[in-house]
């Protein structure tokens, strides 16, 4: 309930929604309105992945008489794998997998577009992955204080925090991934490390699990909002 929302109002009165609450720019707040696509709007991404990721839902299942593309314009990008992760998740839905440009995939400035009045396709059978955000602090805890064995974890998952693993290798931590799956960390030697957690803001827990065991000054860094603060 003390997560800044503000800049959200004002984002959500471009697609015609009223944003009202008791407490100025906090929870909880009340919603009214018709969502409305508009053919281009800018969005500032510093605040996070997650309002974002809700447009990019919503928009593409709003009603249009004309079905226009609308395009999202993202600058001061964070979390950019997290708008990845919810992109793959409406295709398996059936919805059609908002696109940018390719020579934006590496830059803080992303132009989203899509077409809106889209049709949720129902499926069967599909599993959730495991919570890559959680095994980090899991993970960071095994290599820091003891011996942790984690199950079910996909290593090819679109989840911006199995870098975990990726850097912990890099760290040349006591870590064995087993044929099952199973990946055990063990208690051993942290080194200092500088780590950009912009696009992985949820890491931020786990690496200064790390940071506190490491032999020397580390520096997590980078500009953003945690999705779950």
């Amino acid at each position: 309930l003390r997560r800044w929302v503000c800049p959200y109002k004002t984002l959500l009165a471009q697609f015609g929604l009223k944003v009202e609450g008791e407490r100025t720019g906090f929870l909880p707040l009340t919603v009214s309105g018709t969502l409305r696509p508009s053919p281009l709007t800018p969005v500032n991404g510093k605040h996070g992945s997650q309002i974002i990721s809700g447009l990019l839902i919503a928009l593409s299942l709003c009603p249009t008489r004309h079905q226009l593309p609308t395009f999202l314009r993202i600058h001061h990008l964070t979390s950019r794998f997290y708008l990845d992760l919810t992109c793959e998740v409406m295709g398996y839905f059936g919805l059609e997998v908002p696109d940018f440009p390719e020579e934006q995939d590496e830059l803080d400035e992303r132009t989203y577009f899509f077409g809106t009045g889209q049709q949720v396709r129902p499926v069967v059978g599909l599993a959730c992955e495991a919570d890559w955000s959680a095994a980090a602090l899991m993970m960071a805890a095994g290599a820091a204080m003891g011996d942790v064995t984690l199950h079910g974890l996909n290593l090819n998952s679109l989840q911006p925090d199995a870098e975990m693993y990726d850097l912990l290798v890099e760290q040349n931590s006591d870590l064995v991934r087993y044929e099952n799956g199973d990946i055990n960390i063990r208690k051993g030697l942290t080194v200092p490390f500088d780590y950009d957690i912009t696009d992985t803001p949820d890491l931020l827990g786990a690496l200064i699990i790390l940071a506190l065991r490491a032999g020397g000054e580390s520096c997590p860094s980078g500009n953003f909002s945690s999705e779950k603060s």
